[in-house]
C-alpha cells in the first residue's frame, strides 16, 4: 500500500513539474524576461569573477562595461530596477569592491517573483533554460518544422513579411535593436520616416513621468536602499549612485523631481558620491528614456571617467558632468 502511494505521489509530482514547465515555456528567446533570466544566470554562475557591479533598469542595461573598471558585470534588468540586481549580489558568492547604483528607477522595488526564479532551487529548476528542458524538445521540433514550411512558401508570404518587418522597425522600442531614428529612417523603403512614431512614444513617456503612481512605495524603497548600502559599506564596498541621462523634459518632470528630492532628504545616502548628467544635448534617445548606441558609448566613457576621479575626492561630494 505504501509502495503504491509513493508511486502515485511521484507520478503526480512529475506531472506537476511537466505542466508547470510547459506553462512557463511560452516566451521566445528574444523576450525581455528571457534576456533578464539569462543575464541573472550568467552572473550567478560566474559571480566570483567580478568585483564591480552595475545595478539598474533598462536605461542602464546596455552600458558598455569596457569603459568601467576591470571585472565589471552589468546586472541591470529590463523593466525592473536596482533592487533586483542588489538581491542577486547578496545571494551570490560575489565579493564586490564597487557598486554602481542607478537612481532613475529607484521607485521600483524588488520583483520577488523574478529574483525567486534565480535564487529559489525549485524555481530555478522550473525556469531553467529551454535547452535544458526535455519537455521542450517537441516544441522545438514543431517550431523548426513550422519554420521550414514558412521558408518553403516564402514567395507567398513575402509581402506580409516585409510589412511586418517595417512595422516592427517603426514601433520597436527595444534599445538593443533601434539606433538613431534618423539613421534607421534612411534604411526604410520608400523614404519612410520614424519621426512621427518617435514623437508619439516620446510624448507618451513625458506624460507618464508627470507623476509617480501611488502604488510605487518610494519612501519604503529608500529605507530599504539605506539598509542595503549600509551593509555593503560596512564590508568595505565602495558605493556610487548615478543617474542615466534622459530627455530634458523627462529630466525636469515631476517624477524625476520627486525621486531626486526624496533621495536628497536621506543623509545616509548623501554620504556616497552621486554622478549626474547636465549637458543632455550631447545625447540622443530612442524614446526619451533609452540612449541610442552612439550615446550609450559616450555616456559609458563619461561614467568611467567620473568613477576614476572619485577616490581623490571626499565621500559625499556629488560628481557633476556632461
Amino acid at each position: 500500500m505504501i509502495k503504491r502511494s509513493l508511486i502515485v505521489f511521484f507520478a503526480l509530482l512529475s506531472l506537476h513539474v511537466v505542466v508547470v514547465s510547459l506553462a512557463f515555456t511560452k516566451k521566445m528567446p528574444e523576450d525581455y524576461e528571457g534576456q533578464n533570466l539569462d543575464r541573472g544566470r550568467e552572473f550567478l554562475a560566474n559571480s566570483e569573477q567580478f568585483q564591480c557591479f552595475v545595478v539598474g533598469s533598462s536605461l542602464a542595461y546596455k552600458i558598455h562595461v569596457d569603459f568601467l573598471p576591470e571585472s565589471t558585470f552589468n546586472l541591470s534588468f529590463i523593466g525592473r530596477g536596482a533592487f533586483d540586481g542588489l538581491r542577486l549580489i547578496e545571494h551570490s558568492r560575489a565579493q564586490p569592491e564597487l557598486l554602481l547604483i542607478e537612481l532613475n528607477t529607484v521607485y521600483r522595488g524588488e520583483d520577488t517573483d523574478f529574483t525567486a526564479k534565480l535564487t529559489n532551487p525549485y524555481s530555478r529548476f522550473l525556469y531553467r533554460p529551454s535547452h535544458e528542458k526535455p519537455v521542450n524538445y517537441l516544441m522545438e521540433f514543431t517550431a523548426k518544422l513550422k519554420q521550414q514550411l514558412i521558408s518553403h512558401h516564402r514567395s507567398r508570404i513575402l509581402p506580409y513579411a516585409e510589412i511586418a518587418s517595417n512595422s516592427k522597425a517603426l514601433h520597436n522600442r527595444d534599445v538593443t535593436r533601434v539606433r538613431n531614428p534618423a539613421s534607421v529612417a534612411q534604411e526604410l523603403p520608400h523614404g519612410e520616416s520614424l519621426k512621427k512614431p518617435y514623437d508619439e512614444i516620446l510624448q507618451a513617456n513625458i506624460r507618464e513621468w508627470q507623476s509617480l503612481p501611488k502604488f510605487y512605495p518610494l519612501e519604503d524603497n529608500l529605507d530599504h536602499l539605506e539598509d542595503i548600502v549600509s551593509r555593503f559599506a560596512k564590508q568595505g564596498v565602495q558605493i556610487v549612485f548615478f543617474e542615466m541621462p534622459v530627455h530634458h523634459e523627462i529630466e525636469e518632470s515631476p517624477r524625476s523631481a520627486i525621486i531626486r528630492s526624496a533621495f536628497q532628504k536621506r543623509p545616509k545616502l548623501q554620504e556616497f558620491p552621486l554622478i549626474r548628467v547636465f549637458d543632455l544635448d550631447v545625447y540622443q534617445f530612442h524614446d526619451g528614456l533609452h540612449l541610442v548606441s552612439e550615446s550609450l558609448a559616450i555616456y559609458s566613457q563619461f561614467l568611467g571617467e567620473q568613477i576614476r576621479r572619485i577616490p581623490s575626492q571626499p565621500i559625499g561630494s556629488n560628481q557633476q558632468g556632461r
